[in-house]
C-alpha cells in the first residue's frame, strides 16, 4: 500500500485527492467531515456545496425534501399540514403541478414560518435535536436551507449555462450573487424580478422551487406597497417576514434545476 492511497484522517484506504487538506482522504471521512471541519474549496468535485459538485447538490437536495416533508407533517400534523395547504394558492386544486407548488410552500410556511409559544420554528426546534434522521451531508444543507427567506431576486446578468449573477433587491447594499440553476440561466432575461424563497449556500445561491416573476408594470407599485406595508422587510432576511403564502407557483417550464 502506498502513502498516497491512506487516508490522512483514519488510515483507511483512500482514492480521493482533497484539496482542504492537500492529503488523499476515504470516502467516509470526506463524507462526514466536507463542509464542517474542511473548508472545502468550490472547484472540488465532491463537495455539493460548490460549482464543481453542483449535480451531488442536486441529487442530496431531493433526498433531503422528502425528510423534511415527513419531518413537517409528524410535526404539525395531518389536519393542521392541510389547513396552512389551504391557505395558498390553488391549495385545493386538481392539477398536480398546482397542488405540488402549493405543497411546496406550504412545507416552508411550517418549518421556517410558523412558530409556537417559546417563538421557535419547527426547522428550530429540529435543529435543536440535532437534525435527526439526517447524514452528515442532509444536516449541513438543511442548516443552510433554515436560513433560507423571501425576497425579490434581480437577474444582473448570465454567466454561463448554469451561473446567474443577481442581486437581492432588498439588501441595502445590493451585493451581487451566484445563483447556479440550468433552468434559470436558460431562460433568464436581464433585470427580470423573482418573488421566491432564496437560500445562500458558500459557494453559489439557489431560489426556491416554485416562485414568481414580477412584471415591470406593477413592479413600482408592488415595491412599494412591500415597504408601506412591510417595512422590516428593508433591515435585512432575518427580519423579513415577507409571507410565503402570497407566492403562486411556477408554470412548469420554471421549476429549477
Amino acid at each position: 500500500m502506498t502513502i498516497k492511497s491512506i487516508c490522512k484522517v483514519c488510515g483507511r484506504r483512500a482514492r480521493r485527492r482533497c484539496p482542504a487538506i492537500e492529503a488523499y482522504i476515504c470516502t467516509r471521512c470526506c463524507g462526514s467531515k466536507r463542509g464542517t471541519d474542511f473548508g472545502c474549496p468550490v472547484d472540488c468535485e465532491f463537495y455539493p456545496f460548490g460549482i464543481a459538485g453542483y449535480n451531488l447538490w442536486l441529487n442530496l437536495n431531493d433526498a433531503l425534501a422528502l425528510k423534511i416533508a415527513r419531518r413537517v407533517m409528524s410535526g404539525v400534523g395531518e389536519f393542521q399540514f392541510q389547513s396552512v395547504l389551504n391557505c395558498f394558492p390553488a391549495g385545493g386544486a386538481s392539477s398536480r403541478e398546482d397542488r405540488g407548488g402549493s405543497a411546496y410552500l406550504a412545507v416552508l410556511h411550517c418549518l421556517l414560518v410558523e412558530r409556537d409559544g417559546d417563538g421557535k420554528t419547527l426547522a428550530n426546534r429540529w435543529e435543536a435535536d440535532g437534525w435527526a434522521g439526517l447524514r452528515p451531508d442532509e444536516a449541513l444543507m438543511m442548516e443552510y436551507q433554515s436560513r433560507a427567506f423571501v425576497t425579490v431576486t434581480e437577474i444582473q446578468r448570465v454567466v454561463d449555462h448554469q451561473r446567474t449573477e443577481c442581486i437581492d433587491i432588498f439588501d441595502a447594499e445590493r451585493t451581487p450573487f451566484i445563483i447556479v440553476d440550468r433552468s434559470l440561466a436558460g431562460r433568464a432575461a436581464r433585470f427580470s424580478r423573482i418573488l421566491g424563497w432564496l437560500t445562500h449556500y458558500p459557494h453559489f445561491s439557489k431560489l426556491g422551487q416554485f416562485c414568481h416573476e414580477v412584471p415591470q408594470l406593477v413592479y413600482q407599485e408592488f415595491l412599494d406597497l412591500i415597504r408601506l406595508s412591510l417595512p422590516e422587510a428593508m433591515q435585512g432576511p432575518s427580519a423579513r417576514p415577507l409571507a410565503a403564502a402570497s407566492l403562486p407557483p411556477f408554470p412548469a417550464e420554471g421549476q429549477s434545476h
